[in-house]
């Protein structure tokens, strides 16, 4: 699976994020460990990672794509300042029973899985804002 240094690195970073990574980050990161892959060779590993089912992907309003470790489902925050996102600590759909095959047309639709995120001012921007 890690049959390189950059993959190593890419899951590493990846592991031991608390909030996910885009690629952009993940390019960054890895230059501060003075490892320089191309974009094109980053977007590899998380192909062949995503299809080891070992990451999820987490896509935001503006089309970007930012990576975590699998995970249980849960909610983000996008940060529409600085571009940080940041998990939320569980399924708010689920955690206030919210009945989702309520509100879909008809009956005779079935859902699958949702998708929910929250956008605004990080707490870092908000104060940087105030000052």
């Amino acid at each position: 699976m890690l049959n390189t240094a950059v993959s190593k690195a890419v899951l590493q970073l990846i592991q031991q994020s608390t909030e996910p990574l885009s690629v952009q980050q993940l390019l960054t990161l890895l230059k501060e460990k003075n490892i320089n892959p191309n974009k094109t060779t980053v977007y590899r590993i998380i192909d062949k990672f995503m299809g080891l089912n070992i990451l999820n992907e987490v896509v935001s309003n503006t089309g970007t794509s930012y990576y975590e470790q699998k995970q249980k489902h849960h909610h983000h925050f996008f940060c529409k300042t600085c571009g940080n996102v940041y998990c939320l600590k569980n399924c708010l759909i689920d955690t206030h029973n919210i009945q989702l095959q309520e509100l879909l047309p008809s009956k005779g639709f079935q859902l699958s899985t949702h998708d929910f995120n929250l956008y605004g001012t990080c707490e870092l921007c908000s104060t940087d804002i105030k000052v």
